[in-house]
């Protein structure tokens, strides 16, 4: 009975070729397609790589506001087109993410010896000491005027300092432990 079962499950649907052509249509219709932005939309900023469904794509290749990348070939075109300055631009961007990145993903370790009784720090730490901090251990290049602080930091424990990256506000984190030796 259960062989019986199989069989009439396995047998061919007709029409079936039909509904599979159908599907690699709809299928090609939703790759993704990469494009880089030529002027700033909704969908991004100029300059930036998207992946968009093709249908979008050309939309928008269409009103001039993106360049449709399908191979190397194509994104060799697009750069040799680009004056030096464009080059600049891009260098500064990726520059700008990285330094970002490092203040994100990173931490600032501090040793005091002999706190008080309470967690307090005899030295109080400032804007400039933790711009120092930045540069010495995460080789970020801060100034002290771009650290955010309301007050300096007068106890133990684990503290987000604001910090100013290019206009944008980024939290460093800070851990202040106690020096046992």
């Amino acid at each position: 009975m259960s062989l019986q079962k199989s069989l009439t499950l396995t047998k061919p649907l007709i029409g079936l070729s039909s509904i599979v052509g159908q599907v690699r249509e709809v299928s090609v219709l939703k790759q993704p397609v990469q494009v880089i932005m030529t002027k700033d939309t909704r969908r991004g900023r100029a300059g930036e790589h998207r992946f968009v469904r093709n249908p979008v794509a050309k939309r928008l290749q269409s009103v001039g506001k993106a360049v449709v990348i399908r191979s190397q070939g194509d994104l060799d075109k697009y750069y040799r087109q680009q004056p030096a300055e464009f080059f600049e631009e891009q260098d500064r961007k990726i520059e700008l993410f990285h330094r970002k990145d490092r203040l994100i993903r990173g931490q600032i370790n501090v040793w005091v010896k002999a706190p008080g009784a309470f967690g307090e720090i005899y030295f109080p730490l400032k804007e400039a000491d933790v711009a120092d901090l930045i540069k010495r251990q995460m080789k970020v290049q801060v100034e002290p005027e771009d650290v955010l602080m309301e007050k300096p930091i007068k106890t133990l424990g684990h503290w987000g300092v604001p910090v100013n990256v290019e206009g944008e506000q980024v939290l460093v984190r800070m851990n202040i432990r106690r020096r046992c030796w």
